[in-house]
């Protein structure tokens, strides 16, 4: 039925930014920042000039984001219908209304058109009931009509005509009857069926191969007659021989009932109704009942219990000629008018079978003393009321009224089993009851409302057993009315509503059949919350009294606890007859749970009869020509319930596979298959090994394999365990068994929804690799969706990309042949990403330009053991150099027993704010030692060369499936995770540093050592090295470490930068600086006491390291400042105000201290991004485009294939990647990158929760690069290009040479000027300075400077030690005059002490090799042999030639 519910219209969908609204920013003035819109525009981003490159984070999902397909924003209390290509993109079509459900979908033959069906009012923006079309041309929805009121769950296109089933009335406008509907797509209107409708829901809808069937399975019943069943069997009965419609059915006993009658008959001896429940003579005074003359009039019983009848029986009175002709039967207490079958010549139950309800007419024929009618298949009442509105003669009247049981019965107590009577009209003998033990009677509640029912009850004490006699047993003796097959089932009332389920246990039933047959035992647990009827017996049994016995007493081990009691509860046992007249020629016969609706002729085998078409074929009604699929529901369990029915092959090789919730016995008794059975031709094929142990849900039919899925976890044989609710039946080999597909389906579990299949897909559009068709599941889980690949016996862990959300629905292509089709998914979705990549994925350059994704290979488990050392350690080769013994000794590394340790000072203020607004660093630091955390993440990357291949070395907080926790090296080659041997860390990863063939760890975590935040690992030897003394956290704390870096130019210092007080003994608050050829920590001042999330480096020869974070310098909270390594000083970066909040993030363009980016949050939690342009703070982020909630973690300058327009912030070649938790125009990102003016989203990450994603980091192999657009070349051709650059270089310095030889010979201007004071002494006044002498002094000089502007060999001389270097080392301060005097090695290299001069005139540098210099400005003199030109240094490093003349 239609739900009861309204629903508020759901809110307009999120509006992503398009190409229009770039436009737009871009025209709101020169200050607007834009986001680019089209996958098209996005920036080329030269990944090649970085080497290998990778992005991790806290994220599943990574995708590069597309404008016209903009991220999806799911609710997933509503039922979404995605589109996965052949590539596996996934694109959201529309959803429904909250609260509504998607449970079919099929696509036409001409894929033209979708058509979806579940619960709901409203998809895809449009009203529709339960059902609608989709175009995919067009992408829009329509209603079928005025839908279908209730549930739809089946759904099956078929030509021009699609076929629903479920729950819901007949659709408006036609005849037909309830739960099957047809809709003509030509016609654009619902058509009424010639199978009119069903009694029951229907749950699935295949058409056969050949499309000349369908086939139903549901929760239906169904009746045939003239079905080839035949029987010769007799009956018992007393005192009567009639041959009657329901002859095999007995009476139950209306003598208990509470009845009246109206209005009644004052003729003396017809008006007590009760004569006519056990007439006990000829029809007249005393035996019958009549009403009041010429008035209509009713008859009611109600009996306050459950009533499982088929039908009742009506013997006419004929007294004067009165009699009852129209009449109706309605249903208590549900109030319905039933539905009745009967044979069209009462005098021959043979005859042809009609049907009537609201008008029905009893026979009026002395020579038919009765008339059976029947009710509905599975009809359940307390009562009837009959009424009577048609007569013969003067008036109305019976002279017999019974109902009929659905076989026989038997209860527990006595007085149910009361037969109407022993004699006379419609007596029958009344079932037996035999108790041992103590027993009492209990009421129960009946499952319907307000009803209650007797059952007996005993009580047993633990630790008895039936074995020794001392438990309770009760045997039921039921009387058979008619030799037949009959299943019998053993009815227990649910614990529940009685509140004695602690208190239940197991029993055993064992049935007995008359003649010697073999007896059937049962275990039967009664736990059950609900009624339960369990089938105990099915096969023939004789007519009488003694044709069966069924015996319950306590299950062995039913009461195993001593001290405790448990409870043995008996109610009734229920026959119900295969034939309700098992004498009769014509029989009728009752179907469960399917049935063949021939589309075309004689069907799909060959058996139907062509005229099943033609109008007024009631399947909810009785039905005629059953074919032998129909003729296998006979065999199905009473109340079967079929959830699946799938149909393969053509011809003689068709077959119809059925599974669900029953169990299939054959005609003999000899064989049961248990939720699965198969149709072939006119042969019932059983399944292997007894079938399946729990209930199947779904089927599907691939390549003569059937795949199952479904609550089940073993075959009923138990020879096949482990199945994991899915298997596959290789049903063409005779010999198969069931097969396990896996212990587990990845993603879904145990709850798949459906199957389907996938199509095959071409090798240029194939996912990972298959091309081969194959099976989907979709289902629960919390990530619903899985491939299975026949062809390697796998799922593909891959191929279902990110899905979270749970599938309730699959259609796939309409031909199982087309390649690269399109399938169609429906469900409550979280996230739907092409791609899943947990924790990160490698960045490269695809065709012409295009970004280019490969994720991670490897995948979390967060429930992993977390002793993963042991099995990794003998995999760990493949994070070594060489090949090392066990006998080799580790490499030495020299004592730090040497370092200089200075007092430690005190510790930092507890008010020092030690956590930073990071989106990672935020769980990160929640992932400490001993905590838990809520998902895996990879927080942090590194590359180490490993002989000819390169490693990757990740670290963060997670559990890898392969056993890997927290730290690992990745092989992207090999496509494995594997630990590092001997290195474990407990806690979260932030920071990984690789200095030669060392590794450097930070993070928040502990070591087995000890250590916290920090440790360092030998890659070579595979051993922990921990050489530097351990860092110590602030009180109270566990020292913790953001970055780890070098100095660029200074490889022997290493920067590391957090939260702790101290390194070793050495007080450095937060940041310290390692010096591995000191094997030091050396402390920056007095440090910055609070935390440091980011830094980086600024200045020529890296002069400033630029520290971001919150923390107190000079007595006051800062969030940026920097370190001069000149100075030895911090140095402010713009007033303390000038940071709205603390800093997450920082990064200088190409190392300009006057090009300086900083991110992070301001006090209130707004983001912002500011650029320092050498004298103030400018906001980037005026215009709130970077949106509230934005978490910046990373800033990083990457450079550009394609350039774009500089401006005042950002050069053409490069742009500025900004990472982290991202707003950009209210779309959530993960990376975005910026030009200086436009925003670009680029990577867009989600969680394994489907909630945003974050990137932490994007790092690279190359360390230095180019920041040219440039494309590169070949290497041969690189080779060729650079010597002839070289050749070139120094044709060019010899040719200098030369001209400056010739400019010496003439007439130069006097060198100094002459000074109007007369200041200089007479020797400068008339002495010619003149260029260097030697051309190879010049040409020496240029190419030194040339070749070494900065001096950045000189500098490295300097700290090394060398000329001088011991006493700089001593000072801890740089030495300026060392620097400058090894400052390469040229010609002009001095090795005497060096001096130095101070300039007495400016001088403006004309040629190359010169040097400009202004007045009083210091230099160091490094080469004086020319008389007249000498080559010097400045303090910045710089070098050339100056004229001695202007040296004092």
């Amino acid at each position: 039925m239609a739900r009861p519910r309204a629903r508020a219209p759901p809110a307009s969908p999120s509006h992503y930014f398009a190409p229009r609204h770039v436009v737009a920013l871009l025209a709101a003035g020169a200050g607007a920042t834009a986001a680019a819109a089209q996958s098209s525009s996005l920036p080329k981003v030269d990944f090649s000039a970085l080497g290998t490159v990778a992005v991790v984070g806290s994220f599943a999902g990574l995708s590069f984001y597309d404008a016209e397909n903009p991220p999806t924003a799911y609710d997933s209390r509503a039922s979404t219908l995605l589109a996965r290509t052949a590539d596996g993109d996934l694109r959201s079509l529309g959803a429904t209304d909250d609260g509504g459900s998607i449970n079919a979908i099929c696509e036409t033959p001409d894929d033209k058109a979708v058509f979806v069906a579940g619960n709901f009012t409203r998809v895809g923006g449009v009203e529709a009931a339960n059902i609608a079309s989709y175009d995919p041309a067009s992408e829009t929805f329509a209603a079928l009509g005025a839908g279908l009121a209730g549930e739809v769950r089946a759904l099956s296109c078929n030509g021009t005509t699609v076929y629903a089933g479920g729950d819901f009335d007949a659709p408006t406008g036609t005849t037909g009857g309830p739960n099957v509907a047809a809709w003509s797509t030509t016609e654009g209107a619902w058509s009424t069926l010639p199978l009119y409708g069903f009694n029951g829901a229907v749950d699935s809808i295949s058409s056969s191969e050949d499309g000349r069937s369908l086939f139903f399975g549901g929760a239906f019943s169904t009746v045939f007659s003239n079905s080839t069943a035949t029987s010769n069997a007799t009956s018992t009965s007393s005192s009567s021989t009639f041959p009657s419609l329901g002859s095999s059915l007995a009476p139950v006993s209306l003598n208990a009932s509470d009845y009246w009658a109206s209005p009644t008959s004052w003729t003396s001896g017809f008006g007590r109704p009760e004569y006519i429940f056990c007439p006990r003579g000829e029809d007249g005074v005393g035996t019958s009942w009549l009403l009041v003359d010429g008035q209509a009039g009713f008859f009611i019983a109600r009996m306050y219990r459950e009533l499982n009848v088929r039908g009742i029986r009506l013997g006419n009175t004929f007294y004067e000629g009165r009699g009852t002709r129209n009449f109706s039967v309605v249903s208590i207490p549900d109030d319905q008018v039933l539905e009745l079958t009967f044979a069209s010549d009462p005098s021959d139950p043979s005859s042809a079978l009609e049907t009537c309800s609201d008008n029905c007419v009893l026979a009026h024929n002395s020579s038919v003393p009765y008339q059976d009618f029947l009710f509905p298949e599975g009809t359940s009442l307390t009562g009837i009321q009959l009424n009577i509105f048609g007569w013969y003669g003067a008036g109305g009247g019976l002279h017999l009224l019974q109902l009929l049981s659905d076989g026989a019965y038997a209860y527990a107590a006595e007085s149910n089993n009361n037969s109407p009577c022993s004699s006379g009209l419609g007596a029958s003998t009344e079932s037996t009851v035999e108790t041992s033990g103590n027993w009492t009677t209990a009421s129960v509640t009946t499952s319907i409302p307000g009803t209650t029912q007797d059952v007996l009850v005993a009580e047993v004490a633990g630790g008895s057993s039936a074995a020794t006699g001392d438990a309770p047993s009760l045997t039921w003796q039921p009387y058979v009315a008619q030799s037949g097959q009959y299943a019998v089932y053993f009815v227990t009332p649910g614990c529940t509503a009685q509140g004695t389920c602690a208190r239940r246990t197991s029993v055993v039933v064992t049935a007995t059949p008359g003649g010697g047959a073999a007896a059937s035992e049962t275990v039967v647990d009664q736990t059950n919350g609900d009624d339960v009827s369990t089938l105990v017996y099915n096969g023939t049994l004789n007519a009488g009294s003694e044709a069966l016995s069924v015996t319950m007493t306590l299950a062995q081990g039913g009461a195993p606890n001593a001290g405790t009691t448990y409870e043995l509860v008996a109610n009734y046992v229920n026959l119900v007859a295969s034939s309700t007249n098992g004498s009769a020629s014509a029989v009728l016969e009752r179907g469960y749970g399917v049935l063949e609706y021939p589309l075309v002729d004689t069907g799909a085998f060959g058996d139907a009869v062509p005229t099943a078409q033609a109008a007024g074929v009631n399947a909810s009604a009785t039905l005629t020509n059953a074919t032998g699929f129909d003729a296998l529901s006979f065999r199905l369990s009473q109340g079967a319930q079929v959830h699946a029915v799938v149909s393969a092959g053509s011809g003689s090789d068709t077959y119809a596979f059925v599974g669900g919730n029953f169990t299939y016995t054959s005609a003999d008794g000899t064989t049961e298959s248990r939720n699965v059975v198969a149709h072939r031709s006119d042969a019932v094929v059983v399944a292997p090994n007894g079938g399946l142990d729990g209930v199947v849900r779904t089927l599907v039919e691939l390549d003569g394999v059937l795949y199952a899925a479904g609550a089940f976890a073993a075959t009923v044989d138990g020879e096949v365990k482990g199945l994991g609710g899915v298997a596959r039946w290789n049903y063409t080999d005779d010999a198969a068994s069931w097969q396990a597909l896996g212990n587990n389906v990845p993603s879904v579990g145990g709850s798949i929804a459906q199957l389907g299949f996938a199509n095959p897909v071409s090798s240029s559009s194939s996912k990972n690799g298959s091309t081969g068709g194959g099976v989907v599941a979709v289902g629960g889980g919390g990530s619903g969706l899985a491939f299975f690949e026949p062809a390697s016996s796998a799922w593909n862990a891959t191929a279902a990309g990110l899905f979270l959300g749970n599938l309730t629905a699959v259609g796939s292509a309409a031909s199982r042949t087309a390649t690269n089709a399109t399938m169609y998914l429906a469900g409550n979705v979280v996230a739907a990403i092409k791609d899943a990549a947990p924790g990160g994925a490698i960045l490269s350059e695809g065709k012409k330009g295009a970004p280019r994704m490969t994720s991670f290979s490897f995948g979390f488990n967060s429930s992993a053991s977390s002793s993963a050392s042991a099995s990794s350690t003998s995999s760990g080769a493949r994070v070594k150099r060489g090949a090392t013994s066990a006998d080799d000794a580790p490499l030495q590394r020299r004592s730090f027993s040497r370092v200089l340790l200075e007092p430690r000072a005190p510790q930092a203020s507890s008010s020092v704010n030690l956590t930073l607004p990071s989106p990672i660093q935020a769980v990160a630091a929640s992932s400490g030692a001993g905590t838990s955390r809520a998902a895996d993440q990879v927080l942090a990357g590194a590359f180490w060369k490993n002989g000819s291949s390169t490693l990757m070395l990740l670290g963060g907080a997670f559990t890898a499936s392969s056993g890997v926790e927290n730290l690992g090296a990745y092989d992207s080659q090999t496509e494995t995770l594997e630990a590092l041997p001997g290195l474990e860390v407990d806690g979260a990863v932030t920071a990984l540093r690789v200095t030669d063939d060392t590794l450097w760890v930070g993070g928040n975590f502990s070591t087995l050592s000890g250590r916290q935040g920090l440790t360092t690992y030998d890659l070579t030897n595979q051993a922990s090295d921990d050489s530097q003394p351990p860092l110590t956290g602030y009180s109270g704390t566990n020292a913790s470490v953001n970055v780890i870096t070098q100095r660029p130019g200074y490889d022997e210092q290493i920067v590391v930068a957090g939260a702790f007080s101290s390194a070793g003994s050495l007080y450095c608050p937060s940041v310290c600086l390692w010096n591995s050829d000191k094997l030091q920590w050396q402390a920056l001042a007095t440090g910055l006491q609070g935390v440091v999330g980011a830094v980086d480096f600024a200045g020529d020869k890296s002069e400033y390291l630029i520290a971001a974070g919150s923390f107190v310098l000079d007595d006051e909270t800062r969030y940026i400042a920097r370190w001069s390594f000149k100075n030895s000083t911090w140095l402010s970066l713009g007033a303390a105000t000038d940071l709205p909040g603390p800093a997450t993030a920082i990064s200088s363009d190409d190392h300009n201290e006057d090009k300086v980016w900083v991110a992070g949050s301001s006090t209130s939690g707004a983001p912002y991004l500011l650029f320092w342009n050498g004298t103030a703070w400018s906001d980037v982020n005026s215009n709130a485009t970077l949106g509230a909630g934005s978490g910046v973690q990373q800033l990083a300058f990457v450079p550009l294939s394609s350039t774009h327009d500089s401006n005042d912030l950002m050069e053409s070649n490069r742009m500025l990647l900004v990472s982290g938790d991202l707003s950009i125009n209210d779309t959530s990102v993960s990376s975005a990158l910026y030009d200086g003016e436009s925003w670009y989203p680029y990577l867009v990450a989600t969680s394994a929760t489907g909630s945003a994603g974050v990137v932490s980091q994007l790092f690279y192999s190359v360390s230095n690069f180019s920041l040219s657009g440039a494309h590169h070349l070949a290497a041969g051709l690189v080779i060729l290009i650079s010597i002839a650059i070289g050749l070139g270089i120094v044709f060019l310095l010899v040719l200098l040479g030369l001209l400056i030889m010739l400019a010496r010979r003439k007439d130069e201007p006097q060198y100094p000027p002459r000074d109007p004071q007369g200041a200089h002494s007479a020797a400068s006044e008339t002495s010619s300075l003149h260029r260097p002498s030697s051309l190879l002094q010049t040409v020496g000089a240029a190419t030194a400077v040339l070749l070494d502007p900065r001096g950045e060999k000189a500098r490295r001389n300097s700290l090394s030690g060398v000329d001088g270097g011991a006493a700089a080392a001593g000072t801890g301060t740089d030495s300026f005059d060392a620097a400058a005097l090894s400052y390469g090695g040229s010609d002009f290299e001095d090795e005497g002490e060096p001096s130095t001069a101070m300039a007495r005139y400016s001088f403006h540098a004309e040629h190359p090799g010169e040097l400009s210099i202004s007045a009083h400005e210091q230099v160091t003199i490094l080469d004086s042999q020319d008389q007249n030109w000498w080559m010097v240094a400045n303090r910045q490093g710089a070098r050339g030639l100056v004229p001695l003349s202007y040296l004092a």
